[in-house]
C-alpha cells in the first residue's frame, strides 16, 4: 500500500486574508506569503493523494485478479479430480461387469465373499457352463480374483480422490475468504483515501478562493499605489514651488533687512548731524550775543525741522521694520506648510504648528509641566500675570532673591514703553526685572530726544570687527545653547528663547532677548549679540545707573533664563521657564579678564543641569573706565 496523505497545516482553510491597509499603510507580506506556501503545499499534497488513490485502485484490480486466478486454480484441480474420480468409477464399473462376467463363467465355485460383495449373481443354468472343463474354471476364478484386488485398489484411489478433493475444497474456502477479507481491508482503505483526498479538495478549494482575493487585492493595491505615486508627484511639485516662495520670501526679508540698515545708518547719520548743528549753533548764539531773539527763533526752527527729520527715519525705520516681521512671519508659515506637507508625505502625523510651544492649559502642556518639575525638580512660583495682548509673565520664580541687585522694583503692564525703532523681538516680559521703570526723569538728565538719538542698546552681528571699543560698551554675545538629552525630548517640537536683564531702566526686556529656535538636542546657534553703551559721549543715565551698581556693597549679577516660547495669545508665566544661569560683573572685574566663547551651566531650580550655554562677555575695560570715575 503506498503512503496517505500527509498531515495538512492546521486552520489553513480558516485563516483570514490577512491584513491589507489601503492608501499608505503597509500590506501583511508575510500573512500572504504563509497562505501562498499553505496553498502550494495542499496542492502538492491533493497530487500526492491522487496518485495514492491511482495506486491503491492498481493494487486493489491486482488483488482482485490474483483472487481469481486463487479461486479458478483450486475449481480446475476439483473437475480434473471429479474427471479422474469419474474414470475410476467407470473403471470401477468395468472391473465389476467383467468380474460378473467372470463369475458366470466360474459357476457355483465362487465364495461366500463374492456374494457378499458383489450380490447375487444370476443362477440361471448356461449349457456351456457344464462342458467347461476344471482348468478353465481355476483360470476364470484367478481371473475373477484379479478383478476383485483392482476393484479393491480402485475403491481405495477412489477414497484418496475423494479425500484430496475435500481437502481442496477447504484450501480453497481459507484462500476466498482470506482475499476476500484483504479486499474488504483494500476496499476500507481506498474509502479512507477518498474522503481524505475529498478533504484535501475542499481545503484546496478554499485556498484556491483566498489565492483569488488575495490577487484581487493586490491588483486593488497596486491601484492605490499607482495613485500615491501621481500624488506624491504632485506634492513633490507642490513643496519645489512652496521651497520656491520659501527663498523668494528670504530673499525679500534679506532685501528688507538691508533697507533696515540703510535707514539706521541714514537715522545715525541724521543723528550725528543734528548734535553737530546744534552744536554749531549753540557756538553761534554764544558768538552772537546781540541777536538772542533772532538765534533763538532759527534755532526753534532748525530743531523743529531736524524734529521732523529724526520723527521722518524712525517712522520709516518702524515700516521697515514692520515690513520684516511681516516677511519673517510669511517665512515662517511657508516653513510650517513645507514641514506639514512633508510630514503628510510619509503618513507620519506632523506636529500642529512645529515651531509653536504647547499651550499650559492643554493635555500635552499639563503633561510636559509634569514632566519637567518631576526630572528637572523645577518649583513654580507664584506671581501676577498681566492682561496685555503680548505674552506677559511675572518674576522668574527662581531669581526673587536677585530682584533688588538688577536695577529697580517689578513694576506692572502700564509701565512698559512702546517699542523703539530698533530690531524688536516678537514676545515681551514685564512684571519682573526685565520691566522698564516709569520713572519721572530727574533733573538735569537727559530728555527723551538724547535717548532717542543715543540708544543705549543697540543690537550687533556676530563679526568680532563691528563690535564698538571694549571702554564704550558692555556687549553680551549668545552663541548657542544645547540642551541635555532628557529636556530635548520634553520640549521636542517646541522653540526656546534665551532672555536676559543688564539695565533695565533703560532697555527693554524684548531688547534682551533672542529670537526663539526650535528645540533640538543639537547645539542651537542664537548668534545674539547685543551692545549696552557706557561710553562719555551721549550715556550720562547709563555710566550714572552703571557706576551706582559698581558702587554699591549689592553684587552685580547678569541673569540668564531659558524659556520655552509661547502660543500666540498665551500669557509666558513661571512654569515656560526651564533653566537659569547668571554671572557677576563685579567678579568679572576682579577677575579682569573677559569672557570668549566661554561654556556656561543653565541649571533649573532644583540645581541639575538642563543645558549649555555658550557665551561671550566683554565688560571687563568699560566697567574699569566707570569704576575709576
Amino acid at each position: 500500500m503506498g503512503p496517505g496523505p500527509g498531515p495538512v497545516r492546521a486552520g489553513a482553510g480558516g485563516r483570514g486574508l490577512g491584513k491589507v491597509k489601503s492608501g499608505a499603510k503597509e500590506v501583511d507580506m508575510e500573512r500572504y506569503l504563509s497562505l501562498q506556501q499553505d496553498y502550494l503545499a495542499a496542492k502538492k499534497k491533493e497530487k500526492e493523494s491522487d496518485q495514492t488513490i491511482k495506486d491503491l485502485s492498481a493494487q486493489l484490480a491486482r488483488t482482485e485478479e490474483a483472487a481469481k486466478r486463487v479461486i479458478m486454480l483450486p475449481r480446475k484441480d476439483q473437475r480434473l479430480l471429479a474427471r479422474q474420480l469419474g474414470a475410476a468409477e467407470s473403471k470401477q464399473g468395468a472391473l465389476q461387469r467383467a468380474l460378473s462376467s467372470a463369475r458366470q463363467t466360474s459357476g457355483p465355485s465362487r465364495s461366500s465373499t463374492e456374494e457378499a460383495e458383489c450380490g447375487p449373481q444370476p443362477t440361471e443354468a448356461d449349457p456351456g457352463d457344464e462342458a467347461s472343463t476344471p482348468k478353465q474354471q481355476s483360470l476364470a476364478n484367478l481371473k475373477v480374483s484379479r478383478l476383485e484386488a483392482q476393484v479393491v485398489q480402485l475403491r481405495g484411489e477412489n477414497r484418496g480422490l475423494r479425500q484430496q478433493m475435500l481437502q481442496a475444497s477447504r484450501e480453497h474456502d481459507g484462500k476466498a475468504a482470506a482475499l476476500q477479507k484483504q479486499i474488504a481491508d483494500l476496499q476500507a482503505s481506498l474509502k479512507s483515501q477518498s474522503s481524505k483526498a475529498a478533504g484535501t479538495n475542499t481545503q484546496h478549494s478554499d485556498l484556491q478562493t483566498q489565492h483569488s482575493q488575495l490577487q484581487s487585492q493586490h491588483s486593488e493595491l497596486k491601484g492605490q499605489h499607482r495613485e500615491l505615486k501621481s500624488q506624491l508627484t504632485t506634492s513633490r511639485e507642490r513643496s519645489s514651488a512652496l521651497e520656491r516662495q520659501l527663498e523668494e520670501s528670504r530673499r525679500h526679508v534679506s532685501e528688507v533687512r538691508q533697507e533696515l540698515e540703510e535707514a539706521r545708518s541714514l537715522h545715525a547719520r541724521a543723528s550725528s548731524q543734528l548734535r553737530q548743528e546744534m552744536a554749531e549753533l549753540a557756538s553761534t548764539q554764544n558768538r552772537r550775543s546781540g541777536d538772542e531773539d533772532q538765534q533763538i527763533a532759527m534755532l526753534n526752527a532748525t530743531n523743529a525741522h531736524l524734529l521732523q527729520r529724526v520723527e521722518q527715519s524712525v517712522q520709516e525705520a518702524h515700516v521697515h521694520r514692520t515690513a520684516q516681521l511681516q516677511a519673517e512671519r510669511q517665512a515662517t508659515q511657508l516653513g510650517i506648510e513645507l514641514s506639514q506637507l512633508k510630514g503628510s508625505l510619509f503618513d507620519t502625523p506632523a506636529p500642529p504648528e512645529s515651531y509653536a510651544p504647547v499651550l499650559p492649559g492643554t493635555f500635552q502642556g499639563r503633561l510636559l509641566g509634569a514632566s519637567l518639575q518631576t526630572d528637572l525638580s523645577q518649583g513654580h512660583a507664584e506671581a501676577d500675570i498681566s492682561q496685555n495682548p503680548n505674552p506677559q509673565t511675572a518674576m522668574w520664580p527662581g531669581w526673587n532673591h536677585r530682584s533688588a541687585a538688577l536695577g529697580g522694583p517689578a513694576l506692572g503692564p502700564e509701565s512698559v514703553p512702546a517699542p523703539s525703532s530698533t530690531l524688536q523681538p516678537d514676545v515681551a516680559i514685564q512684571g519682573s526685572p526685565w520691566s522698564i521703570p516709569a520713572r519721572t526723569p530727574d533733573p538735569g538728565t537727559p530728555s527723551e530726544l538724547d535717548r532717542s538719538l543715543a540708544p543705549v542698546c543697540q543690537a550687533l552681528s556676530s563679526d568680532i570687527e563691528d563690535w564698538p571699543q571694549p571702554r564704550n560698551a558692555v556687549v553680551v554675545a549668545i552663541e548657542t545653547v544645547q540642551l541635555v538629552q532628557q529636556l530635548a525630548a520634553r520640549v521636542a517640537g517646541q522653540r526656546l528663547f534665551v532672555m536676559f536683564s543688564f539695565l533695565p531702566s533703560l532697555c527693554s526686556a524684548q531688547q534682551q532677548q533672542t529670537r526663539a529656535m526650535p528645540a533640538t538636542q543639537q547645539p542651537m546657534a542664537f548668534d545674539f549679540c547685543l551692545a549696552h553703551h557706557v561710553s562719555p559721549d551721549g550715556y550720562a543715565r547709563a555710566r550714572t545707573e552703571l557706576g551706582r551698581q559698581l558702587r554699591s556693597s549689592e553684587p552685580l549679577v547678569l541673569p540668564f533664563c531659558l524659556c520655552l516660547h509661547p502660543r500666540a495669545g498665551e500669557r509666558l508665566g513661571p512654569h515656560h521657564q526651564l533653566a537659569y544661569a547668571e554671572q557677576d560683573l563685579k567678579e568679572l572685574l576682579r577677575q579682569g579678564q573677559d569672557l570668549r566663547h566661554s561654556e556656561v551651566a543653565m541649571v533649573t531650580e532644583g540645581d541639575q543641569v538642563a543645558a549649555t550655554m555658550v557665551l561671550s562677555l566683554v565688560a571687563v575695560q568699560a566697567l574699569q573706565a566707570l569704576a575709576g570715575c
